[in-house]
């Protein structure tokens, strides 16, 4: 299966002032989701100066490894936290992003990010 060389937006969602996208990439250049995850800090801040993190961990979805950033970031000039989910699987990247104002973030994680991103089932493309 071929990669896009550019993200293939999967999925777009928005509620208000929050969102969730999806997107399917090309595999990181670099081997080992340790790797990956710092790597993909390292692309986050070279694109948006102002991100600051405030969590990554190394995660599975579906029995698949994965990494996930927790930080505020600038989109279209407006801040938002951001949950953004990476699951290395079928020789693409997959990409789960859940975004909302930081004051609001909180309870729209609790009550819909988690439970969403929780509920991820992944199968190969046709």
């Amino acid at each position: 299966m071929r990669v896009p060389a550019r993200p293939a937006l999967v999925l777009m969602l928005a509620a208000g002032l929050a969102g969730c996208g999806s997107s399917r990439n090309r595999p990181p250049s670099v081997t080992g989701t340790a790797k990956a995850g710092r790597a993909l800090e390292r692309a986050v801040r070279e694109r948006d100066p102002t991100f600051a993190l405030s969590a990554r961990k190394l995660t599975r979805v579906d029995g698949h490894p994965g990494v996930e950033l927790v930080g505020q970031e600038t989109i279209a000039g407006v801040r938002r936290k951001v949950r953004s989910l990476h699951v290395y699987f079928a020789e693409a990247e997959t990409v789960f992003d859940a975004y909302a104002p930081p004051d609001a973030f909180r309870d729209i994680n609790r009550t819909t990010f988690i439970p969403l991103l929780k509920s991820i089932r992944l199968s190969r493309p046709a």
